[in-house]
Order: structure tokens, then C-alpha cells, then sequence
């Protein structure tokens, strides 16, 4: 008996946000090295006084509106998709690089993008530098 191919929405969504996560990528190699450069915060993340490794780093992960709701709903108590959520590393992870996670929603990173009229690799960038800020 011939295996069904599944449908498009039984399959997972990973590649759909692989232009997102290629840039998210090169956007983050722009401004961690940066970060892993400053003696200030290699002193404030326990890091001996030079600009050698471990870098600083942060995973990102691109989700869609209702992944995000559920986020939202679980870790802040609002029943709505938003665009972008950080959660910093535990102190062990961090004194290691691993500055924390971001999620972004895609849907709402494109709709903002159009709302404000600019384009969604510049949206992205927006919500990355916004979400390293947290």
C-alpha cells in the first residue's frame, strides 16, 4: 500500500522561516562579536579581561501566530500573539556565552514590516536588536 504524502498543514512548518532564520543569522554575527569584544560585559558575564572566546550567543526560533499565543499566554499571562519574546539564559548557561532566546512570530514581523512600511529584513532586524534588549 503506497505511503500518503501528508498534507501541508500536517507538515512541519520548519522550513517556512528559513529566510528569516538566514538572516537573523548574519545579523547576529554582526552585532554579538561586538558584544563578545567589550570588556565590560565580559567583567559583568564573569569572563577574564580579554576579547578571546567563548563568544556571546542567543538562539533564535521563528514560530507563527498561534505558536506565539501560546507563548504569550503561558509566560505572560496574555492571550495574544505578539512579536517578539526574549528570555534571558540561566546564570550558569549565560556565564558560558548563551545569552538567552528569542521567538518571533513571521506573520506579525511581515505585517509590521508593511504597516510601517519598510522592508521585513528590516522588521527583523528591528525585533532581534529590540529582543537582545530585553
Amino acid at each position: 500500500m503506497p505511503k500518503k504524502k501528508p498534507s501541508r498543514s500536517a507538515a512541519a512548518p520548519a522550513t517556512a522561516f528559513t529566510a528569516y532564520e538566514k538572516e537573523a543569522h548574519r545579523t547576529l554575527r554582526k552585532l554579538l562579536p561586538m558584544a563578545s569584544e567589550s570588556q565590560e560585559l565580559r567583567k559583568k558575564a564573569g569572563f577574564p579581561s580579554r576579547s578571546a572566546e567563548p563568544a556571546f550567543g542567543v538562539d533564535v526560533t521563528f514560530v507563527s501566530r498561534v505558536k506565539m499565543r501560546s507563548l504569550n499566554r503561558k509566560f505572560r499571562g496574555k492571550n495574544s500573539p505578539t512579536d517578539v519574546l526574549s528570555f534571558p539564559a540561566l546564570e550558569i548557561f549565560a556565564r558560558q556565552g548563551h545569552l538567552g532566546d528569542l521567538v518571533i512570530c513571521a506573520p506579525i514581523l511581515e505585517e509590521q514590516a508593511k504597516r510601517v512600511g519598510h522592508s521585513a529584513k528590516q522588521e527583523l532586524q528591528v525585533l532581534l536588536v529590540h529582543g537582545l534588549l530585553h
